[in-house]
């Protein structure tokens, strides 16, 4: 039985080898963008980061201390991707971030994903569902208003799709995760793709597609890879979508899932090639109101042109530019996304921070004894109204009037996972080695600034998170073994003076890597 074995495995050698992923939380995820900086010779991504990178080449590497050359082409029929196995608790309330389809609540949260990967011919496709469970433990709710379910936000007035908390009892879901299949012909691909998309270079929060939630399910057309020019390198798609609806928003109306259309351009220049470029829009609308000429909202409509500023628009639109300026051989980044919401007007003019959210945040990459690297971030997130909101009003970010459920999927916020109208400082030390990893983190978040401004207006009794939290991660021959820990401290949740509550949340993730 065992020669049997040996034979087999011989066998499959020419028809598997080893692909990667970039599953949500993954502290691959971090890996990679060393990886980029490191390597003068990896194709590196511009304005958009996918999950799946299989496209990009790194046919000779310099520095891999993983020893994974995790981003190598693909050219096989089947590959096996790594096999991973989570496990989160948390202590008192629901909390978690950029971990894609996964619902952190109360108590235990486990999920395994996996899957192979493969081309034949034009043909590529990707395989990664993820399958979890949620203890969903009982935790203290905002209190109810207006037409909202009791699991739903409550500051919004039912103006968007955001969970608290789903329903009252333990469930367990499957989802397609990172998977796709797509048609490629050499830089220009279309796909049918449900793989987390990041636009922009926000390391902690993206304004309009993160791994906040799961990746929403997708048709794209555009570049497989930045295309090279004697001008620099470009790259773009455009993209189509559904927002599919929780069955915990409104106690009123069903308001159904929404049409949603978006796109992302990428600019290096060649005369400038420390610096990149994008351009990021996003529409939706309900879906029962959906028409053939939706299809191409995205070349304009720029403007809120149905002359009454009291009325909005049947379509929410979310535009963004970026800027990364990064230093490889000083191993340092500057990056910036700022976005526009809600037809808010021009990126200039007389008021061009009317509707605007923003982030600011650098890196810097300092090398540490053999071939060590500490990686130092700062990330400032600001998604809260300006001044002039007072006398020109708008929707906070991620919500609408017209369309209600707003810019979320199975009740997760897309974007930036602090959430609408609130404001984040992030500082974070990497450092990676050989055996593994060691995450140092604080951050500290003041929840909808918004509502609070236009409701609470009380100096004392701002809803405010400080999170200190450290991860470690080592090999164990061909194991990735993570521990985390961690400890929150929310004042005035929900708005409620000395509602105060202390959450510790630790994990433990096991990843099965097949090229060690």
């Amino acid at each position: 039985m065992k020669k049997t074995f040996h034979i087999l495995i011989y066998i499959s050698m020419p028809l598997f080898s080893i692909a990667q992923v970039l599953y949500p939380e993954s502290e691959h995820l971090d890996y990679q963008r060393i990886l980029e900086i490191k390597n003068p010779s990896i194709e590196s991504r511009l304005n958009i980061f996918p999950s799946i990178i299989s496209p990009y080449d790194t046919d000779s590497i310099d520095w891999d201390i993983w020893q994974q050359n995790s981003t190598k082409t693909l050219d096989e029929k089947v590959s096996l991707l790594p096999l991973r196995w989570s496990n989160h608790f948390n202590s008192e309330y629901a909390r978690g971030y950029n971990d894609g389809a996964l619902w952190k609540g109360k108590g235990l949260t486990s999920s395994l994903q996996g899957g192979i990967q493969g081309k034949i011919g034009m043909l590529e496709y990707t395989l990664a569902p993820i399958v979890f469970y949620s203890q969903n433990a009982d935790f203290q709710l905002a209190p109810q208003s207006g037409g909202n379910s009791i699991y739903n936000y409550q500051f919004r007035n039912a103006r968007i799709d955001y969970v608290q908390r789903y329903g009252d009892d333990s469930f367990t879901r499957f989802n397609p995760g990172q998977s796709e299949v797509r048609l490629v012909h050499k830089s220009v691909t279309l796909g049918i793709s449900t793989q987390n998309l990041t636009w922009g270079p926000g390391q902690q929060n993206a304004l309009i597609m993160s791994n906040n939630a799961s990746g929403l399910p997708h048709i794209d057309f555009g570049t497989h890879k930045p295309i090279k020019t004697k001008i620099g390198r470009f790259e773009g798609k455009i993209y189509y979508g559904v927002l599919e609806s929780s069955s915990y928003f409104s106690l009123s109306e069903n308001f159904g899932n929404r049409f949603w259309t978006g796109m992302s351009l990428g600019y290096n220049p060649s005369f400038l090639p420390e610096l990149t470029l994008g351009f990021n829009r996003a529409f939706y609308k309900n879906a029962n109101e959906f028409k053939p000429v939706d299809l191409l909202v995205l070349l304009g409509k720029f403007d809120d042109t149905d002359g009454d500023p009291a009325v909005n628009d049947e379509f929410d639109q979310i535009g963004s530019v970026t800027m990364r300026w990064l230093f490889k051989e000083a191993g340092f980044e500057m990056y910036a996304e700022y976005g526009k919401n809600d037809f808010g007007g021009k990126f200039w003019g007389t008021a061009p921070e009317h509707a605007r959210a923003y982030i600011l945040g650098f890196s810097k990459y300092v090398d540490v004894k053999e071939n060590n690297v500490l990686k130092l971030t700062y990330e400032h997130t600001s998604l809260d109204k300006p001044k002039n909101s007072i006398f020109r009003g708008y929707n906070s970010w991620y919500s609408h009037q017209i369309v209600r459920a707003g810019y979320t999927i199975d009740g997760q916020i897309i974007g930036g996972g602090i959430g609408t109208g609130s404001v984040s400082d992030l500082f974070a030390a990497n450092y990676f080695m050989p055996k593994g990893r060691l995450l140092m983190r604080a951050q500290r978040i003041r929840f909808d600034d918004d509502y609070f401004f236009d409701v609470i207006q009380d100096e004392f009794n701002h809803d405010h998170e400080w999170t200190f939290e450290a991860k470690y991660s080592q090999f164990v021959g061909s194991y990735l073994i993570g521990v985390d820990l961690g400890f929150s401290f929310r004042q005035n949740q929900y708005f409620i003076i000395n509602n105060d509550k202390n959450n510790v949340f630790f994990g433990l993730n096991f990843t099965k890597s097949f090229n060690r």
